[in-house]
């Protein structure tokens, strides 16, 4: 009598085959879905002495806060996350998208504390605009390296990266572009260059 011979396809075994396919696609939706998600990158050369107000409401949306002053002066605080390109997302998307499928969802467990970090970086400035609406002061609090078109770094890797910059018309100051860097107060030297 030969041995009994057992199906692939019994009800329990194709339960269990849907059960992982459903874990691996809900899975498979996180790193991809954070890359899909991930914040646009924008055009900092916007925060320029002399540009439009309109100028860099259109590029960065409306500021966070919005006073002005008796002397006409309008100060913006402008709070986001710098992202990236649409190809930055487009292969990061892809290469989730293909990990997960090659690993059967393993890749999530790397993928998504990856996605996690590469969520943009935060950007914090305050642009002080003259009665014509022109920007005549800019001060970062945060990501003043990304102004340079740097690129985007998680907050563990940028570490020593230049956070803060003042950069002022001199129109309207004697003192030209004054950059800070980020290190500790007693250590800042200032670096000055003068815009036209």
């Amino acid at each position: 009598m030969e041995p009994a011979v057992r199906s692939l396809h019994t009800p329990h075994r194709l339960v269990m085959m849907g059960l992982v396919s459903v874990l691996c696609f809900i899975g498979s939706g996180c790193s991809v879905m954070m890359a899909s998600k991930a914040p646009p990158k924008k055009d900092l050369s916007v925060l320029s002495p002399g540009v439009s107000r309109n100028t860099i409401i259109r590029e960065l949306g409306q500021p966070e806060t919005s006073t002005k002053s008796a002397e006409g002066l309008t100060t913006d605080v402008y709070d986001f996350k710098q992202g990236y390109t649409e190809l930055n997302r487009a292969m990061r998307l892809g290469w989730h998208l293909g990990a997960d499928i090659g690993t059967t969802c393993l890749w999530e467990l790397a993928g998504t504390p990856m996605e996690m970090s590469l969520q943009g970086t935060p950007v914090r400035a305050q642009v002080t605009f003259d009665p014509a609406e022109r920007a005549q002061r800019i001060e970062y609090f945060k990501g003043a390296y990304l102004r340079d078109g740097r690129a985007n770094m998680p907050s563990w890797w940028a570490g020593d990266a230049q956070q803060t910059a003042l950069l002022e018309n001199s129109q309207y100051s004697g003192s030209g572009i004054q950059q800070a860097s980020a290190t500790a107060p007693s250590q800042q030297k200032p670096v000055v260059e003068h815009a036209d």
